[in-house]
């Protein structure tokens, strides 16, 4: 898909639904907008430049870089073999204003370009980040907020403006194994406010 206001957008309550071999590029919203869905697999993608309407209508986008790559806030979603670059925000989303999005599990993706983190969890439980490599995003992966029992394990991040790894708010994550290469004033590996790792 390409050009739309999402690549691909599911409403509540899908299921076991799997998008794979394709690309999604250019869209005015996030490339892939899945909204308390679960058991679905997203593999073998490329999305990517979703930042149109950060020239569209600058207005909406004010209050900060709200295109991502995927924008996940549902339960036991497995996103595997993907690209997600050049984004206007995070590469990968896990959120939800009403909700936990837990047991997700991303592996073998690679994260690059975005212009926030390549990975970012900030809510939900017992997620897994597993092989992943990020490199020339804001920062590689950000574990922050609601997050609890993040494990984040096996990844290669290098190159990210600012952290490699940036452990927020009160949360408890297993970092193990991982390869840090840290290349500017920041801490390459950051543990803040009351996190555990």
């Amino acid at each position: 898909g390409t050009g739309g206001a999402f690549g691909y957008r599911m409403g509540n309550g899908g299921h076991h639904i799997r998008l794979s071999n394709g690309e999604i590029r250019n869209t005015y919203n996030s490339g892939i907008q899945d909204s308390k869905n679960h058991h679905n697999e997203y593999i073998n993608l490329k999305i990517h430049d979703a930042w149109q309407g950060a020239y569209v209508n600058p207005g909406e986008f004010s209050g900060g870089k709200k295109s991502y790559g995927i924008y996940l806030n549902g339960d036991y979603n497995l996103v595997q073999g993907c690209e997600l670059y050049n984004n206007y925000g995070y590469g990968m989303h896990l959120y939800s204003q009403t909700g936990y999005p837990s047991h997700n599990t991303l592996i073998n993706n690679k994260f690059y370009d975005n212009d926030k983190a390549g990975i970012g969890i900030f809510r939900g439980d017992g997620n897994i980040v597993i092989n992943n490599i990020a490199w020339n995003n804001e920062r590689g992966i950000q574990v922050d907020l609601d997050a609890t029992n993040t494990i984040v394990y096996n990844n290669t991040f290098y190159s990210n403006k600012k952290n490699e790894i940036l452990l927020g708010r009160s949360n408890v994550s297993f970092v193990k194994n991982n390869l840090f290469v840290g290349t500017s004033l920041y801490p390459v590996f950051q543990v803040s406010n009351g996190s555990g790792a």
